[in-house]
């Protein structure tokens, strides 16, 4: 947008604020508001509490599938209050569910027979995004070892801790999200990248627990994977820590190596399907999904970098 310059007195020039800005923000008349210079930008913000975001939803038309699914999107959209209507007042019990798994800092703050209020009762501040995000890449790659370790050493007791790590990782992708939208990002032109790859950290967490949910159900037998199988996914965890390396110390070296380690890891499971049975094939099959999710996280990176 653009705002002209106008001249008011001898030496004083002034511009007005975006009325949208102005509105979110809570500005009035006589605040004080931080101004940063960049060279030819100059950076303004204020420190004023933002508006209250507020929504309204009727839970009767809709099962708990698709309620936690609206819960989630208001959530991440940035909605601070919520006001949830009803004509079974047992739903609580499961909305309470819904809060405490996914939605960190939402509350129900009050409730009639009929309705009750959710609200964010935690403050986000600005270094909470990066230190989430970090948080959600070291618990993804515990996700990856602990199948890991079931896979390789036969123990189903492994899949017991993935599925805790699968629901803390996207409580935390889910929170990242909610800081986006709320926060913005330290580079706001960049924020469709970084968002992008926090939804594909939350799908390739979403592939670990897949897998592991077809062993746990005991629907196939650990004992009938191989060793190529297994080495196989060994390298696919490898493949997980290289990009984690390219994200946290970009260089143009460990992309080449990245994309190599990439064409290696498909041809290699290509040749395995070929030959293996059922319960290689399904093993292989999510090894090959989360081999491209992560390869998929790539081109986004390099847009934060360049």
């Amino acid at each position: 947008m653009k705002r002209k310059v106008i001249k008011q007195g001898h030496n004083t020039l002034t511009i007005t604020l975006p009325a949208k800005w102005v509105e979110n923000n809570g500005i009035k008349s006589g605040d004080e508001l931080d101004i940063e210079e960049k060279k030819k930008t100059l950076l303004l913000s204020s420190a004023a509490p933002k508006k209250i975001s507020k929504s309204k939803l009727d839970a009767d038309s809709l099962d708990l599938f698709l309620l936690k699914r609206y819960f989630n999107t208001l959530y991440k959209m940035g909605v601070d209050e919520i006001e949830l209507t009803f004509s079974d007042p047992n739903i609580i019990l499961s909305l309470q569910e819904i809060l405490q798994k996914n939605l960190i800092g939402y509350e129900i703050i009050s409730q009639t027979k009929s309705s009750c209020i959710i609200r964010s009762l935690s403050v986000i501040n600005d270094s909470e995004f990066e230190n989430t995000l970090r948080r959600t890449f070291l618990l993804l790659k515990s996700l990856s070892q602990e199948t890991f370790n079931a896979i390789k050493t036969k123990d189903i007791v492994y899949f017991k801790s993935s599925s805790m790590l699968e629901e803390n990782n996207n409580r935390l992708t889910t929170y990242c999200r909610r800081i986006l939208n709320k926060n913005g990002y330290k580079d706001d032109a960049k924020i469709a990248f970084i968002y992008l790859i926090v939804e594909q950290l939350e799908k390739i967490a979403d592939e670990y627990k897949y897998l592991s949910d077809q062993f746990e159900k005991k629907e196939y037998d650990l004992k009938n994977v191989s060793d190529d199988t297994i080495k196989l996914y060994g390298k696919v965890n490898s493949f997980l820590e290289e990009f984690y390396e390219i994200f946290y110390n970009y260089s143009k070296e460990r992309t080449v190596q990245f994309s190599k380690s990439y064409r290696e890891i498909v041809t290699k499971s290509y040749s395995l399907l070929e030959v293996k049975k059922k319960e290689e094939v399904i093993v292989l099959h999510h090894l090959m999904t989360i081999t491209r999710d992560i390869f998929d996280i790539l081109a986004p990176t390099i847009a934060l970098v360049l």
